[in-house]
């Protein structure tokens, strides 16, 4: 399997880490292909996915040097991610929504940021809306808020040993609150079209007692370490995560096809897809879709990796470029996968089918909000000048 066929070059002078979590990632990708159908139908990543994620770092890729973690660029962030997710979506989709999560060590309280992430086999997770309620403790009983919620997506939460929500507080603040994961109830929700190995079901904590300074601010929160990672902006890290897992997805969907074409004759055709002119301009169409939008994204990414670097913040212009480049990237993997589910044929539609479950995988991650062709909007008004809203940028 070329697993998303990546490479570490770009067009811009920045530093990129050691490969070993990029080589490290191909080897993983094999074991979750391998159980993959396992993955599925028990709608949680199996064990030995997981061990494996876990013994590379996957699920904490943006977890600074000083909590023990290994602070991966995003640029080999996001080649990570669809290497893996070219094994198995959900394997790809699993690691980029821990790490996310793991992005937090920069911001909350030092204290609580080594114990949440300083075990190197610590695997965080949650999810970000904020449909909770937070009320702050009375001085009498020690400081910190009283939290109630419940949130859909907790994708790996089984897996989790920390898990947030999102929350209000009494002043109207949003904040993202760590729990425990034994403090957390886990609601057998997750009954997906695809992506059912990554176990999203909802959460629910009620009347959890959360510290003072074990959350985060999402927005305006100050940086607590001196991490080049920390200081991209985490939006630009969760588009960029979660396009980076359809563009995996495509990449297995095509190779997949390329498996199937030498021995499958459409009916009433003396040709194998291998040999039909349609299949060669329909698979090179597919590749151009999917390397271009590849590319798109990991230029865009990296020209914000080097003014990280350099001591600069991410403008909204090119915040507003990642995000169009990421929601391209998204509609470009659905386009992709597509091609080759249709020249696949009838062969497609069995469950057993990698390329049924590449199709329904890639799919399910278009919804999400990072991705959605809404995006496209904020782009338009960028670019004519008209105002937009960057709180989600």
């Amino acid at each position: 399997m070329e697993a998303a066929g990546l490479s570490n070059t770009s067009a811009h002078s920045l530093t990129i880490m050691s490969t070993s979590i990029l080589d490290d990632a191909h080897s993983v990708a094999l074991i979750a292909s391998e159980w993959a159908a396992e993955s599925e139908s028990g709608r949680r990543l199996a064990s030995p996915v997981v061990e494996a994620l876990r013994d590379t770092q996957a699920f904490r890729m943006f977890v600074p040097k000083q909590y023990n973690g290994p602070e991966v660029d995003p640029v080999t962030a996001l080649d990570v991610v669809m290497t893996l997710a070219a094994g198995d979506g959900a394997a790809g989709w699993c690691a980029t929504i821990a790490s996310l999560t793991s992005h937090g060590a920069g911001t909350v309280d030092p204290h609580w940021a080594s114990v949440i992430f300083g075990d190197r086999r610590a695997i965080t997770g949650g999810a970000f809306a904020p449909t909770g309620t937070a009320a702050k403790v009375g001085a009498e009983t020690g400081s910190g808020y009283t939290v109630d919620g419940r949130w859909a997506w907790g994708s790996g939460s089984q897996n989790c040993n920390w898990l947030c929500g999102g929350a209000i507080d009494d002043e109207g603040v949003f904040r993202l609150m760590f729990f425990p994961a034994d403090e957390v109830t886990i609601h057998d929700t997750w009954d997906s079209s695809g992506l059912r190995g990554t176990g999203s079901h909802d959460l629910e904590v009620r009347h959890a007692v959360v510290p003072d300074g074990r959350w985060l601010l999402p927005f305006g929160a100050k940086l607590q370490v001196d991490s080049d990672v920390s200081r991209m902006p985490m939006y630009t890290l969760f588009a960029g995560g979660v396009a980076a897992v359809m563009l995996g997805i495509a990449r297995h969907a095509i190779d997949e096809l390329l498996l199937l074409a030498p021995g499958k004759r459409p009916m009433g055709s003396m040709k194998s897809l291998a040999q039909s002119p349609l299949s060669h301009h329909e698979i090179g169409r597919a590749e151009a879709i999917l390397s271009s939008a590849r590319a798109w994204l990991r230029d865009e990414t990296a020209a914000a990796w080097e003014l990280v670097q350099a001591g600069s913040r991410v403008p909204t212009d090119l915040r507003v470029r990642i995000r169009a480049a990421a929601t391209h990237a998204s509609v470009s993997a659905r386009q992709a996968t597509d091609i080759a589910y249709d020249l696949a044929g009838g062969t497609a539609v069995y469950s057993k089918s990698p390329l049924q479950r590449c199709f329904r995988d890639v799919h399910t991650a278009s919804a999400h909000i990072m991705v959605t062709s809404r995006n496209f909007e904020t782009y338009g008004r960028h670019r004519l000048g008209l105002p937009i809203d960057t709180s989600m940028l």
